[in-house]
């Protein structure tokens, strides 16, 4: 019988995350992965680093964000030293365009009110043409300005999941990919995990599945009610340095590939492309 003092449901980015601080805290951790065949939002992440409009509603989530933030560096080095592999992570600060005055006016209005309602923790400027130009000689004439944020960066995001995932096994931790969990039981005060031809005991038990959470979720009398929604993005070859800073739907890679657009689509489960939402992308317009 496997027993462990943690089973993590999912093996992306959040499931890894939470894997590797329990096992670094010398827990016992077993992470089942269903492997690449599962709608892994990690292989798609963007890989922004980024802190500006976040918390427009709930302030306390952009205080969250700026702790977030402010930890990256160590983290990143800390995944360096003990697994070689980095993760590429830059903080320059970061820049969401705007293409008309009225954007401008709503972004500065939006982030004024953020900066207020953490007691000015987190700042911003707003920058006019002329000024971006400064920043990034490239911005073409239909950028009006842009607002910018000292606290946003990015980062690879698959190979932050690589050294995670890397780190996890060097402080202990036992990976178990290849099958989907099917079914989450209590019993008395510990769980059961179910997967084909295996079943795994723990003390607790994360879900970090995903979609997958959906069904897992009720099992154990929590709600999930999760829907899929499809992003795509366009990935260009490697190129020479171009982009100094990254922004909101555009950015340059430590390999040099950049990466362009944001979608949201409401097509269920379809992971195929649309040939009209990679020719019309552009950014909101206010």
């Amino acid at each position: 019988m496997n027993t462990y003092d943690f089973a993590i449901v999912g093996g992306g980015l959040v499931g890894s995350a939470i894997a590797y601080g329990l096992a670094k805290a010398s827990y016992r951790v077993a992470v089942l992965d269903e492997g690449d065949v599962a709608y892994r939002a990690s292989r798609g992440n963007f890989g922004l680093v980024w802190v500006q409009g976040k918390g427009l509603e709930i302030p306390s989530y952009s205080q969250w964000s700026m702790s977030s933030a402010s930890l990256w560096p160590s983290l990143s080095e800390e995944l360096w030293e003990l697994t070689g592999v980095a993760t590429q992570h830059q903080a320059p600060g970061g820049l969401h365009l705007c293409y008309s005055h009225k954007e401008i006016e709503l972004r500065q209005a939006e982030l004024t009110t953020l900066s207020k309602a953490t007691g000015g923790q987190f700042d911003f400027a707003m920058l006019d043409h002329e000024q971006l130009r400064e920043m990034i000689p490239e911005i073409g004439e239909s950028v009006t300005g842009a607002s910018w944020s000292r606290w946003d960066g990015h980062a690879n995001p698959l190979y932050l999941l690589r050294g995670l995932h890397a780190g996890f096994l060097r402080f202990g931790g036992t990976f178990l990919p290849g099958s989907k969990v099917h079914r989450v039981q209590q019993r008395g005060d510990s769980f059961v995990i179910e997967r084909e031809g295996e079943r795994v005991h723990a003390e607790r038990v994360v879900l970090a599945a995903g979609l997958g959470n959906r069904l897992l979720a009720p099992q154990v009398g929590l709600q999930a009610p999760l829907v899929p929604n499809r992003g795509e993005i366009l990935v260009t070859e490697r190129m020479s340095p171009l982009l100094n800073l990254p922004t909101t739907y555009l950015r340059q890679t430590g390999e040099g590939s950049i990466l362009l657009g944001d979608s949201h689509e409401d097509v269920g489960f379809d992971e195929g492309t649309e040939t009209p939402v990679l020719c019309n992308y552009s950014a909101p317009v206010g």
